[in-house]
């Protein structure tokens, strides 16, 4: 029960935590904190705690492995988000969009 009080209340308070250093110190503070592995933290010590620490090292192995296929995507995407914009600049009509008329 006490477990489960702490998982309760330690991971939101953590996030609750970095929303404030957010609007505290700016978007860039709040981005670094928030890129430290807040909620994987804690789940992991739970982990450990429930399930013994066999189960929570290949959990955790587990999730850094997980993460390659996102730093692939976002590589990926990254390249040709800009390779899209680029495109679609050089066909995009080089002249000014009509004036909106509105009606009285």
């Amino acid at each position: 029960m006490r477990l489960l009080l702490v998982k309760l209340l330690l991971t939101p308070l953590l996030m609750v935590t970095v929303s404030w250093s957010a609007r505290r110190w700016g978007p860039g503070i709040g981005g670094l904190l928030a890129g430290l592995p807040l909620t994987s933290g804690p789940i992991s010590i739970y982990l450990w705690a429930e399930q013994g620490p066999g189960f929570a090292a290949a959990a955790a192995a587990n999730s850094l492995l997980s993460l390659t296929p996102v730093a692939l995507f976002s590589v990926v995407y990254s390249r040709l988000g800009f390779l899209a914009i680029s495109i679609g600049l050089i066909l995009a009509p080089h002249k000014a969009p009509p004036k909106l008329q509105i009606r009285s």
